[in-house]
């Protein structure tokens, strides 16, 4: 039970870097506009596109995390081979 809480704790912190990281990004965007347009717009739709990217790309980071881990640990497994 535990070993599926930390798979759990971790998607749940891929989704929000990647969530954060996209509104990092789109507000860069939209400071950079800003000066030289001279007003600020954040709109909602940006907001939502970055929840929904930062959704798919963090859940996807997490099933590459959770193969690779699945194969080093299938990898682990396997007897090594005698050397006479």
């Amino acid at each position: 039970m535990r070993i599926l809480w930390n798979y759990l704790t971790l998607l749940l912190y891929c989704c929000l870097f990647f969530t954060i990281a996209l509104l990092g990004v789109g507000l860069v965007v939209s400071l950079f506009f800003s000066f030289k347009n001279e007003f600020f717009l954040f709109p909602i739709n940006q907001i939502k596109r970055a929840v929904y990217f930062g959704v798919i790309t963090g859940l996807t980071a997490w099933v590459g995390i959770v193969f690779s881990k699945l194969i080093a640990r299938y990898k682990s497994r396997k007897t090594p081979p005698d050397s006479e």
